[in-house]
């Protein structure tokens, strides 16, 4: 697997409160992962999921929109992937920058329920590589209530 931009940045790196759920013959694993700046006193937070399926899904990038990433867009070859305006999902492409070679396959990953929540639910930064899945909203910590 090749890292998610998340596992790449910073140093001094680890995670914390792990919880693995054992999911369809797999694991779900919930994990507050850390790094810190170079040059920098602060250490950055995520609450992460990492889910290692038994089938391999296309291996793409969904982040949300910023001017970084529209500059890229413009700049690079690598252009977002875009739904069109008549499938109903042009708010979708205007919250996430999504990339990947295999554009057919990601596209079909991205049914109409999986779109309805991210439409419903901006921010989230997913990564598709191989048998894994990685998803975590930046700068986000979620509190574990107890139950």
């Amino acid at each position: 697997m090749k890292d998610p931009k998340i596992f790449s940045l910073g140093r001094q790196k680890g995670a914390k409160n792990l919880i693995l759920v054992p999911y369809r013959n797999s694991k779900l694993i919930f994990m507050d992962y850390y790094y810190r700046d170079f040059g920098s006193a602060i250490t950055a937070f995520y609450t992460t999921a990492l889910l290692k399926l038994k089938t391999a899904l296309p291996s793409f990038t969904l982040i949300p929109k910023s001017f970084h990433t529209k500059l890229v867009n413009l700049l690079s070859f690598e252009k977002s992937i875009d739904f069109q305006e008549e499938e109903g999902y042009s708010e979708f492409s205007k919250l996430y920058y999504l990339e990947g070679e295999q554009k057919k396959e990601i596209l079909n990953f991205f049914n109409p329920e999986r779109i309805k929540v991210f439409q419903q639910n901006p921010g989230w930064h997913v990564f598709a590589e191989g048998n894994y899945l990685v998803v975590y909203k930046e700068h986000r910590r979620l509190r574990v209530l107890p139950y």
